[in-house]
């Protein structure tokens, strides 16, 4: 394992060991009739049905790849990963991986949801897509363009360059066309490449390029996942809007809850999720095995507390709340109700997962968590909110700033 210099203090709050034990305390509470939510486990088995039903469908041979970004770029009739393999199919080992990784990185920080109006049309497949497909195919279009990253390089003055009219034109965003959280992602980026050139971390940069530290972690032609996720939340994790900060650090995807008292300056009293820059870590992964890198400790990694995960569950009515006006109730990401729906989301997805591997019957080992998320738990929960509301909105009123979901 790679070492990374987090205050002592707080370095517990970027471990996803955390992550899980943080989020048991909310199941705990919720299975003894306190906090937000009611828990019905004999549920759960509704939602793997669904999980399994859907992976099957997707993916019939059950060779079922990780939840990562590359998946989305091959939807519909188009499939412009494999337009880019081509395209860079001379460069070296090395370039590949760095290639993919700039577009996986720039792809994911600009993912959060669209919400339900923005659709997305791609004039060499004649096709519309929407949601995270269409963030998908906007973002590898903005890639390959050249005109917002010459070379198929992503550098921090490139970073620096792009304005709002830039993302308006990747996302063909107009007054008939709104994309939800359009500056929150302009802010992500253009922090970003002002982030690349910190004196602090400049060495790890050398390239300028924001795939120069993963490129860095591979190590006898194998990469140890924990790695990457430490990587990405240490060198970027002030890219975030500072929602809090303790001993001078930013804390990303990592929220205030009262566990213990309302001190603030406890640390104990917060709960990370840090869920874009795990799912970036999947989708990283993916890069890394597709061009004969071996990923290490991809098990370590949680499931991500999305809507669509988190959406699953309450559809599926495993987890409810118990106040029922709170599904009209528009609810911050900071609030304490959302707090317990995505760490009981967390949850549930590794209690869910070897119920599913057994239907499948597969081993946990052999269909890994982010596998189940991709067959998988993400789209049972895209199915079962199209069966009950038209736009596909989650069930639960989020306040989106586009940073987060």
């Amino acid at each position: 394992m790679t070492s990374f210099n987090f205050p002592s203090e707080i370095s517990f709050l970027f471990s996803p060991k955390t992550i899980r034990e943080k989020s048991q305390i909310i199941l705990n509470k919720s299975l003894n009739g306190k906090g937000h939510f009611e828990v019905n486990l004999d549920n759960l088995s509704i939602a793997a049905q669904l999980t399994v039903d859907v992976t099957k469908e997707n993916y019939p041979s059950l060779k079922i790849p990780y939840h990562c970004r590359n998946n989305h770029f091959k939807v519909g009739h188009t499939d412009k990963l494999s337009e880019l393999m081509q395209e860079i199919k001379g460069r070296s080992q090395q370039e590949k991986i760095a290639t993919l990784i700039d577009l996986n990185i720039f792809s994911v920080l600009i993912d959060a949801g669209a919400g339900n109006g923005w659709r997305y049309f791609d004039v060499k497949s004649n096709q519309i897509f929407e949601r995270s497909e269409g963030l998908a195919i906007a973002s590898i279009n903005a890639f390959t363009k050249n005109t917002y990253f010459p070379d198929l390089a992503i550098t921090s003055n490139n970073l620096i360059s792009l304005n709002v009219n830039h993302l308006e034109e990747i996302f063909q965003v107009k007054e008939t066309n709104p994309i939800v959280g359009l500056n929150g992602r302009l802010q992500l980026l253009n922090n970003l490449g002002k982030q690349l050139q910190r004196n602090e971390i400049k060495s790890a940069f050398p390239n300028q390029r924001i795939s120069d530290p993963f490129i860095n972690l591979i190590k006898n032609n194998s990469v140890d996942l924990k790695d990457v996720l430490q990587t990405l939340i240490y060198y970027f994790n002030d890219i975030w809007p500072s929602r809090y900060n303790l001993q001078n650090t930013n804390l990303g995807d990592c929220w205030f809850y009262p566990y213990n008292n309302e001190d603030q300056n406890d640390p104990q009293n917060y709960i990370p999720f840090h869920k874009l820059f795990q799912w970036l870590s999947y989708s990283l992964a993916a890069v890394y095995e597709q061009n004969g890198i071996k990923v290490e400790n991809v098990e370590s990694l949680t499931g991500l507390p999305e809507y669509r995960n988190g959406g699953l569950f309450v559809d599926t009515n495993v987890i409810s709340f118990r106040d029922k006006n709170k599904y009209s109730e528009p609810l911050s990401p900071s609030s304490n109700e959302i707090i317990e729906w995505r760490a009981l989301t967390i949850c549930l997805l590794d209690k869910m997962h070897p119920e599913v591997c057994k239907i499948l019957n597969l081993s946990p080992k052999e269909f890994y968590l982010p596998n189940m998320l991709e067959g998988g738990s993400w789209a049972a929960g895209r199915k079962i909110a199209k069966g009950f509301r038209d736009d596909m909105s989650p069930p639960i009123n989020i306040q989106s700033d586009g940073t987060v979901f």
